[in-house]
């Protein structure tokens, strides 16, 4: 039976990293995957919602945040080295992996999208006329791409999902 650990603070230097962007009003969170003190992968998970004033303007994007945020991306990775799988709601829907995302990586590192081509609807908009898009992303290193055995995503592959959340999931499995 295999043993999994999750960690967020490793005592090998992840708490000595500079202090991240704390200026916007997402969230973005990196854990360590670990299997018998082997890293698996270092997972990013990123919220990136619409902003709005107290009149509820928007005055800022996801994808504006998602480019502020260029210098964590670079800090995490110059310190982790991965291999890396980010994930999250961007709230914007992209064709390609976004920069500065695309930006990073090398040695196996690179991230690509296991869903190109695919672009699995995750989010359906219940107001006005409803409609669905693509607002949610898996990314992964090559070197774990290449270990993928199946994904499944989006309310095509989760038919009862807009029914206990207003994101339908997405499913990497991979043989580690």
């Amino acid at each position: 039976m295999s043993r999994w650990r999750i960690t967020q603070s490793p005592s090998d230097g992840w708490n000595t990293i500079d202090t991240l962007i704390t200026n916007f009003p997402g969230s973005l969170t990196a854990a360590d995957v670990s299997r018998e003190d082997h890293l698996i992968a270092t997972v990013i998970r990123l919220y990136l919602p619409y902003r709005k004033n107290k009149a509820r303007d928007f005055v800022g994007h996801p994808s504006q945040d998602l480019r502020r945020l260029k210098n964590d991306f670079e800090l995490i990775h110059t310190h982790r080295k991965g291999p890396f799988i980010v994930a999250g709601d961007l709230n914007d829907e992209h064709h390609v992996i976004p920069a500065p995302l695309s930006e990073l990586g090398a040695n196996g590192t690179r991230l690509v999208d296991p869903f190109a081509g695919m672009s699995p609807k995750t989010f359906e908009q219940d107001w006005l006329s409803r409609r669905q898009f693509t607002l949610d992303y898996l990314y992964l290193s090559e070197s774990l791409a290449g270990r993928v055995v199946s994904k499944r995503g989006g309310i095509t592959d989760f038919p009862t999902a807009f029914g206990i959340s207003d994101h339908a999931p997405l499913l990497v499995e991979a043989k580690i």
